[in-house]
């Protein structure tokens, strides 16, 4: 592995673990649950993912820049990495 990549990763999994996420393959769910809207914690503003979320969002980096143009030249190859971060941002957003 290069330098810059492991750099890259390390910075990557320091800002993850900053969110204190306990199960980070818990899956993100969405829907009625027990008569109420559940968004599994991304309408909560005070929740250090969603912190974590919009920190990354609002960083001078690639991802912004990446998922705009994805969405904007529908392009379905971006899908794989971007889409769980841009869905998860979505309902950050609907929950703001």
């Amino acid at each position: 592995m290069f330098e810059a990549q492991a750099n890259i990763e390390e910075t990557w999994n320091e800002l993850i673990a900053l969110a204190n996420v306990i199960d980070q393959d818990a899956p993100l769910e969405k829907g009625w649950k027990d008569g109420e809207w559940t968004c599994h914690g991304l309408c909560d503003s005070t929740s250090p993912v969603v912190g974590l979320l919009t920190y990354i969002w609002e960083m001078e980096n690639f991802v912004y820049k990446e998922i705009n143009l994805a969405s904007r030249f529908k392009d379905h190859s971006k899908v794989a990495t971007l889409g769980p971060f841009a869905f998860a941002l979505s309902w950050v957003i609907v929950g703001a």
